[in-house]
């Protein structure tokens, strides 16, 4: 599956998971286990999200932990 593929997919299940957030929000007698789940799950598709999109990106240059840190220098 491509990165964009799967950013959208990603997109769209959080868009949900936020629609549910606010109609359990909403509900006069809302569950705190069932909202702390839905938040979790929210939270961890947007961490995928970023994830896919860092990818994407490309490694950033200015990014230490990308480069190997067993590389010495013998000057």
């Amino acid at each position: 599956m491509s990165y964009q593929l799967r950013l959208h997919d990603l997109e769209e299940a959080h868009e949900i998971l936020h629609q549910q957030v606010n109609n359990l929000q909403g509900n006069v007698h809302w569950n705190d286990y069932q909202l702390n789940q839905l938040k979790k799950e929210k939270l961890r598709i947007k961490d995928e999200i970023y994830r896919i999109q860092k990818l994407d990106q490309g490694p950033d240059p200015e990014d230490t932990d990308y480069y190997d840190s067993t590389e010495t220098n013998d000057y």
